[in-house]
C-alpha cells in the first residue's frame, strides 16, 4: 500500500512539473536598452582617475533604436554603428561554491556578423552601466581593457 501510495504520490507531482513548466519558443531577452544614453564616466582597473567627457575632452552617445539598430556618436561624428540583439544569461565563479551570477547582454553586429558583446545593467531605469565583470569577462566590445562604463538616460 505504501508503495502504491508512493508512486502515486511522485507519479502526480511530475504530472504538475511536466504541465507547470512552459517552454520558451523565443530567446531570452534582456531590460531594453531602447533610447539615447549620454556616457558620463567610465572607472577602469588600472591606476588612475576615473575618465570623464571633461578629462578626455569629449562626449560619448549610443543611440540604440527599437528596430535593432544602434549607433555610437563622438564629438558629434558617428563612429560606429550596426545592429544587436539583447540576451540574458549567467554564470559561476571557478571556485568551489562560486556564487551564480545572472546578466543581461548585447551582441554588436556589422553586415549581419557578430563583432562582439557585452554585459549591462540598468539601475533606477535612467543609468547603463556596461562591464565584462558582470558576465565573469575582462573585456568587452565596448570596453576592450577591464572596468566600466556609465551612461545615463537622454
Amino acid at each position: 500500500m505504501l508503495k502504491i501510495r508512493t508512486f502515486t504520490f511522485f507519479g502526480l507531482m511530475y504530472i504538475i512539473t511536466l504541465f507547470a513548466c512552459k517552454k520558451s519558443d523565443s530567446p531570452a531577452q534582456g531590460k531594453s536598452l531602447v533610447g539615447t544614453w549620454i556616457w558620463f564616466q567610465t572607472y577602469c582597473d588600472c591606476p588612475g582617475l576615473p575618465t570623464t567627457p571633461d578629462s578626455v575632452g569629449y562626449q560619448d552617445i549610443l543611440t540604440f533604436n527599437s528596430d535593432h539598430t544602434w549607433k555610437r556618436v563622438q564629438k558629434n561624428i558617428q563612429i560606429d554603428s550596426g545592429t544587436y540583439q539583447t540576451g540574458h544569461g549567467s554564470f559561476t565563479n571557478y571556485y568551489p561554491g562560486g556564487t551564480t551570477w545572472t546578466y543581461d547582454s548585447v551582441s554588436f553586429y556589422k553586415n549581419k556578423i557578430n563583432v562582439g558583446w557585452d554585459a549591462y545593467q540598468i539601475s533606477s531605469g535612467d543609468t547603463l552601466i556596461f562591464g565584462p565583470y558582470l558576465a565573469g569577462g575582462f573585456s568587452s566590445y565596448l570596453l576592450p581593457s577591464n572596468g566600466s562604463m556609465w551612461l545615463v538616460k537622454q
